[in-house]
């Protein structure tokens, strides 16, 4: 069930008013078959994946419980943490790893023909198994104490807002709202509605209209010259900057109507002096999860600047693979590990003068990031290896300033210029303040529903982060 469906239109608003109709005792088991049929409206059956996963990392949890020491709930980590990615490992990444040890066997003079099992990936596997996770670790770590009731358990893995594409949230901010059941308030309905509507409008009239032109390009990179590669490139990074916060705010605003905050995902993430302050900005709770599971256990105290230069690309590249098994997201990591690298060493090099201009680092350096991130795009985007060469091939030997050729490159020169108007106007909306707040909501509202109703693409565009 998609956000943008009528489905997912009429599922709503039935799961809202049956949820405040109910005693708050009673709210979370409405809430827990509403997350599962959101759920099962995809394929049923991948909701015994869900169910199962709960399950062991709740038993695991207790049994955790049980102990004072980590030596003695290592064997309940070790299952956890076995169950759940060895799941995640099977449906996502078993046919990357067969074919990459059949290409080396080749190479080597031993091959073997590889074995593969394409089955359909299950719908925020890598979004559920990294918030299990986080609650198991977290147990093992003793910073947080077990949940003994499963249904809240069941609940807090479910949870349909957040359940497809984040945020990964974490059960000690999450389960506690869970059980509280709160009380309708106007503040919350104010804020969900205009998050919703906000989130409405990034996905439907800026995302896809955008993705509409981006695809144009990419069907056949060779035929476009280097300007159409990269002006497409920077449209792209509007798109998935709209498509994912767009399912972030509506996913939070869902939430807030049903009186629970989840944590934000998103906050200005393009215009940054570092790319250290990018992933501080961009997917915050995976970047947060990274870091606080796997950055900081290896870096440990006092790491030398060539450790914590490593460990970055090491930790940049977990997270590209995480978004899917080719090498093009692995070097989308590494692309971002070493310049977040390259930038730290500079930070510390007293060698280096230091420019105080305000221009210079208010301006020009995000700018300059801004470029350099939309370059590390094409690795997103492109489908294989091949088109990261043809598209960095093109940008930097097939440079044509010629306008027309970048508006014919895009359907039309009135379509291209209606596509930048249209990602101009999503400016303004980066700065709303954080609870969007109105002199005039009504106002605000209208001109986003009318926005929405006159611009918006085809309601049936699946959400970019649906296939991580």
């Amino acid at each position: 069930m998609l956000f943008n469906s009528l489905e997912f239109i009429i599922f709503f608003p039935v799961v809202l008013v049956l949820y405040f109709a109910l005693n708050r005792n009673w709210r979370w088991l409405l809430l827990l078959a509403g997350s599962y049929y959101f759920y099962m409206s995809w394929k049923p059956v991948y909701a015994l994946l869900l169910l199962g996963s709960t399950t062991i990392d709740f038993w695991a949890g207790l049994q955790m419980s049980k102990f004072k020491t980590k030596r003695e709930r290592l064997p309940y980590l070790i299952l956890s943490c076995c169950s759940n990615l060895g799941i995640l490992f099977y449906f996502k990444y078993f046919n990357f790893f067969s074919l990459n040890i059949h290409e080396a066997a080749t190479l080597l003079g031993a091959p073997f023909p590889p074995v593969t099992h394409y089955v359909l990936l299950p719908l925020g596997i890598s979004f559920y198994t990294f918030q299990t996770l986080s609650y198991s670790i977290d147990l093992y770590n003793g910073s947080i104490k077990p949940e003994r009731n499963f249904g809240y358990f069941a609940l807090y893995v479910s949870f349909f807002p957040q359940l497809i594409a984040g945020p990964i949230e974490r059960s000690s901010h999450l389960i506690p709202q869970l059980k509280k059941g709160a009380n309708l308030k106007l503040q919350d309905v104010r804020y969900g509605l205009n998050k919703i509507v906000l989130g409405f409008f990034k996905k439907l009239v800026i995302a896809d209209n955008v993705g509409v032109f981006v695809d144009y390009v990419f069907i056949d990179l060779s035929v476009s010259n280097g300007m159409q590669v990269f002006v497409a490139l920077i449209f792209f990074g509007v798109q998935i900057f709209c498509d994912f916060s767009g399912y972030t705010d509506i996913a939070i605003g869902s939430a807030r109507l049903l009186g629970i905050n989840l944590i934000e995902n998103f906050n200005r993430p393009y215009w940054v002096k570092s790319f250290r302050d990018f992933w501080s900005r961009w997917h915050m709770s995976l970047t947060q999860w990274i870091f606080i599971y796997m950055q900081y256990p290896l870096l440990g105290n006092n790491p030398s600047n060539q450790k914590r230069f490593w460990i970055n690309v090491l930790v940049l590249a977990t997270i590209g693979f995480w978004h899917g098994p080719n090498w093009t997201f692995i070097l989308f990591g590494v692309y971002h590990g070493v310049i977040m690298g390259i930038q730290g060493h500079i930070e510390i090099m007293r060698s280096i003068p230091r420019i105080q201009n305000k221009i210079y680092r208010n301006a020009l350096v995000p700018l300059w990031n801004m470029v350099l991130i939309c370059l590390s795009t094409l690795f997103f985007r492109a489908q294989s290896l091949d088109d990261v060469f043809t598209g960095y091939g093109k940008i930097f030997t097939d440079w044509s300033w010629n306008p027309s050729d970048v508006t014919a490159g895009f359907g039309g020169g009135s379509n291209f210029y209606i596509l930048v108007l249209l990602c101009l106007i999503l400016i303004p909306t980066t700065w709303f303040n954080r609870e969007l707040k109105f002199k005039n909501n009504l106002v605000y509202l209208a001109v986003m529903l009318f926005l929405i109703l006159m611009l918006g693409e085809d309601a049936n565009q699946q959400f970019i982060y649906f296939q991580f």
